[in-house]
């Protein structure tokens, strides 16, 4: 017997025994191996939409998780540039601070008092002549002009100045006679320690 055969006689059986009769005909064994292989397709499919879905919500989540961490680095990155800026903001300030300081000492080590100069040689010259004009130059130097009553006195006061420990070196450039008074002018350098503050 064929298929057919015994889908009609099944049928002739459910009409004589007064059962309800089935439209839909009962599925032959390649429908049901047809039906059982879509299953398993089916199961395939959403076995691999599910390691899909998966797959992608790891993804998403490492993604989530890495920017959450970057964020985080660079809060913490920022907070470290602001440290370092904030410390050469202070080393920038106390190095200038250091040379200031230098700027001040040096300067300092480099002064004297020129009304300290002026009174030494008022009292050098006080009763051997009078001081016309001093010039002191850089590395103190100095050029003194004066006039004096005679040569003796002009001679004494070279001799004063050239044994006199503030002064470093000292020359006689002219000495001149007129009738009244001798000019005289001295060259020379004092020496800094006697006259640094």
């Amino acid at each position: 017997m064929n298929k057919q055969e015994k889908v009609k006689k099944k049928i002739a059986e459910n009409i004589v025994t007064g059962t309800s009769i089935n439209l839909i005909p009962p599925q032959t064994e390649e429908e049901k191996h047809i039906e059982t292989r879509k299953v398993g397709v089916n199961m395939s499919a959403a076995l691999a939409l599910l390691f899909l879905f998966l797959l992608s919500i790891g993804i998403v989540g490492f993604n989530l998780f890495s920017k959450l961490d970057l964020n985080e680095r660079k809060k913490e990155l920022f907070a470290l540039e602001q440290d370092v800026r904030s410390r050469g903001e202070i080393i920038t300030s106390n190095d200038e601070i250091l040379r200031r300081i230098k700027l001040y000492q040096n300067i300092e080590q480099s002064t004297y008092s020129a009304n300290e100069v002026i009174d030494y040689w008022q009292d050098v010259s006080k009763d051997l002549g009078t001081i016309s004009s001093i010039i002191l130059a850089q590395g103190m130097n100095f050029e003194v002009s004066g006039t004096s009553k005679t040569l003796k006195d002009v001679s004494k006061l070279w001799y004063l100045l050239g044994n006199d420990k503030r002064i470093e070196s000292l020359e006689l450039k002219n000495v001149v006679k007129e009738e009244t008074l001798v000019r005289f002018n001295f060259e020379g350098k004092l020496s800094f320690e006697e006259f640094s503050r």
